[in-house]
């Protein structure tokens, strides 16, 4: 058996306590049902969030909900939007965040590491590709190499949609459900925290998602 060597594995381990030493379920109440999910998209400029409140089966109305940037101590106030709380946050990915609501005495806090960026390395953005009868290979390569929670793979143009809590980097789509012409394909990666201040099924999640447009052939 081979054995490795201890400076690697101690290496190893730091690396991934520093990436994952962040997020933590928090505490509260126990009295909110929250919902909250943040998404980014390559290529713009913006997150959106979006936050859920629910007290015994009905929305929360007039509740403080913020998010705040680790990387820059910024604080962002999300507004009521019909059944939701809302945020546009300007600045492009912010991958460390802190979720806190508060109603009178009920409240909630806890915070959550995004996943790191990807994007898609096959087919890559712009590329045209002839289908055979194989089923086609997607690859998407992420900056720090450590894995998501969870991955979603979809393309406009095809009845293919796919989950997995396997972010190996690849995923093989099936011949007979690609479509010739023009289509997008979509990673999705997302990361996931329980908030153990809440009720019910309460929880946060940050989402990446990269895009490459291609064009399908015979």
């Amino acid at each position: 058996m081979k054995t490795v060597p201890s400076a690697i594995v101690a290496a190893a381990l730091s690396t991934l306590a520093a990436c994952g030493g962040f997020t933590n379920g928090g505490g509260g109440t126990k009295t909110l049902d929250v919902e909250a999910r943040v998404s980014f998209v390559a290529g713009n400029a913006n997150m959106n969030a979006r936050v859920s409140v629910v007290q015994n089966g009905a929305q929360v109305q007039g509740a403080l909900v913020t998010l705040r940037d680790e990387a820059t101590e910024a604080v962002f106030p999300l507004d009521v939007d019909g059944n939701f709380y809302r945020a546009t946050i300007a600045g492009g990915y912010r991958r460390k965040l802190e979720l806190k609501v508060e109603r009178g005495e009920d409240n909630l806090d806890a915070k959550l590491e995004g996943p790191g960026e990807h994007f898609i390395s096959n087919p890559f953005d712009g590329t045209t590709v002839e289908l055979g009868g194989d089923p086609l290979e997607v690859n998407w390569t992420v900056s720090d190499g450590i894995r998501a929670d969870d991955v979603a793979i979809s393309l406009d143009g095809s009845d293919y949609r796919g989950e997995t809590n396997r972010d190996r980097g690849e995923v093989e789509v099936p011949r007979e459900l690609l479509r010739i012409g023009d289509d997008v394909i979509h990673i999705e990666r997302s990361n996931s925290v329980d908030l153990d201040g809440g009720s019910g099924n309460s929880r946060f999640t940050i989402s990446y998602e990269a895009a490459s447009n291609v064009t399908f052939e015979d």
